[in-house]
């Protein structure tokens, strides 16, 4: 039996990859052809989002209320189960939210909100420009965490949204611009 009907076999066994390959390990294959095979395949290895990147980048989406969130973190409704490790952590999760609700309402996280459900009340009233630089910011921080610099660092220069009037936005271009520019 090749290596590949191998994986076939134990893929129709109903094991997920993660399992195949530790069979395959255990049956004394080399990891370079387990590799082979599985990329001969198609086969991927991807990991799954976490609860966390899953929850940010729903919460990065649009203005959240608190109810929207404590009901995402307990996993109630549409937004699928979560575990009691996740639940044991709401605070942890709604001190998230607020902060993002804060960011949504334009007033920066050094500011108290002016409600519970202040990002949904401020919803229809953020610019979409100004979201949009927000979204830019958001993503070149992002990729300059993982060592990937701008391809302009001018682009962040806070002269580029201080005529948008959001101060807090002004000011996160401002200090991400001195972070690349070092």
């Amino acid at each position: 039996m090749t290596i590949i009907e191998r994986i076939e076999a134990l893929l129709n066994e109903g094991l997920d990859l993660k399992k195949v390959r530790a069979y395959l390990v255990i049956e004394d294959y080399k990891n370079v052809d387990i590799e082979a095979a599985i990329k001969e395949l198609g086969l991927s290895t991807k990991a799954k989002k976490g609860f966390a990147a899953e929850y940010y980048d729903w919460l990065a989406g649009s203005a959240r209320t608190k109810t929207e969130a404590e009901d995402f973190i307990a996993g109630t409704g549409e937004y699928g189960e979560t575990t009691p490790n996740i639940k044991k952590h709401k605070s942890h999760y709604l001190n998230i939210w607020d902060l993002t609700a804060r960011v949504w309402a334009g007033q920066g996280a050094g500011e108290e909100p002016s409600g519970e459900d202040s990002a949904e009340e401020s919803a229809d009233e953020v610019n979409p420009k100004v979201q949009a630089a927000w979204d830019k910011l958001t993503k070149a921080k992002a990729a300059w965490a993982k060592g990937k610099a701008p391809r302009s660092k001018g682009a962040f220069h806070p002269d580029k949204v201080s005529h948008l009037g959001d101060d807090a936005l002004t000011s996160a271009y401002t200090k991400f611009f001195q972070e690349i520019n070092g």
